[in-house]
């Protein structure tokens, strides 16, 4: 999520509070459900934890994964975005499936083209990024 969807919820949402000391321009909520058979997506998460690269995260203890707050408080967030964006004017809401490796590249260039058109749209891309399906919605 980039920052402008948090800005969006915290602004017009009530009772929610930002999850960061420092705002961050973009966070990712990382969930697995279900142990792997062979561990790997836990190792991988274990992985990304032990790196410092997330903080907030679920994290695992034994069999048992479990929430630290403020990843709960991210979900609450996360919940909210399409609500809070209708109080920004008038708004596009597209989903979009596109090859995870390539999401990046696409968010860039489909930021580029809005703009292009629409000087001072706001661009909001979110979503299942883990699945490839990518809400890149304009405000």
């Amino acid at each position: 999520m980039p920052r402008i969807v948090l800005d969006f919820v915290l602004k017009h949402i009530g009772g929610r509070r930002d999850p960061f000391a420092r705002p961050q321009a973009w966070c990712a909520l990382l969930e697995i459900s279900g142990l792997s058979a062979d561990g790997t997506a836990e190792r991988v998460l274990l992985d990304i934890l032990a790196q410092g690269k997330a903080r907030g995260a679920r994290h695992w203890r034994g069999n048992t994964c479990q929430l630290v707050e403020p990843s709960a408080r991210l979900w609450r967030l996360r919940e909210a975005i399409s609500q809070a964006q209708k109080f920004e004017g008038g708004n596009i809401k597209n989903d979009v499936a596109v090859p995870i490796a390539k999401i990046p590249e696409f968010t860039a260039r489909a930021d580029a083209a809005v703009l292009g058109l629409c000087p001072g749209a706001r661009t909001l891309a979110f979503g299942h990024f883990g699945d490839g399906s990518v809400h890149d919605n304009i405000s």
